[in-house]
């Protein structure tokens, strides 16, 4: 789990090991968290007979802040290392809405 500062409002980042993915919840009142969205950027394809897997088993979460952001667009990022398939997400972020 990583805290992170978007637009003004506090989240927390969960990577989910088993089942994948990240959970985002605003934070921002602790009093009244509220679940925001769920991302899971796995992939799932049929290559060659063989299953290819991506993003599988988020293990670690950093979040970089919009002010110290690497992105042309200066944006947020998260970045989410996944154990199972030794890949690396990385997302900017230009907003979090809530799913519906």
């Amino acid at each position: 789990m990583v805290l992170g500062e978007v637009e003004g409002r506090t989240y927390a980042f969960v990577g989910l090991a088993q089942v994948g993915g990240v959970m985002v919840y605003d934070i921002t009142d602790p009093k009244d968290t509220e679940f925001v969205q769920y991302i899971n950027s796995r992939n799932f394809e049929l290559c060659n007979n063989r299953l290819v897997r991506t993003d599988s088993g988020p293990n670690g979460l950093h979040f970089i802040p919009a002010d110290e952001s690497p992105d042309s667009q200066g944006r947020p990022m998260l970045l989410v290392a996944n154990d199972h398939s030794g890949t690396t997400a990385v997302f900017a972020i230009d907003s979090i809405e809530k799913q519906q």
